[in-house]
């Protein structure tokens, strides 16, 4: 029982993961994409680079950064 126990609170905590990262794809100036991944911290979100922003980046906003 303890074992299903533990793997329950291990698919719990992967949840918990998967619903605080947001993928934001780019399209890139040779039209190819970038997918640039940010965790949910607080009210904002933090980039791959640790940059904060207080809202959900968008494509132009991430594009400078993490474009090609």
């Amino acid at each position: 029982k303890k074992k299903a126990q533990a793997k329950t609170d291990a698919e719990i905590a992967q949840l918990r993961s998967e619903m605080n990262n947001v993928t934001v794809s780019i399209t890139n100036s040779n039209g190819s994409k970038s997918q640039v991944l940010l965790r949910k911290q607080g009210v904002g979100y933090v980039g791959p680079r640790g940059e904060y922003y207080d809202h959900l980046p968008t494509e132009d906003e991430l594009r400078p950064l993490y474009g090609l």
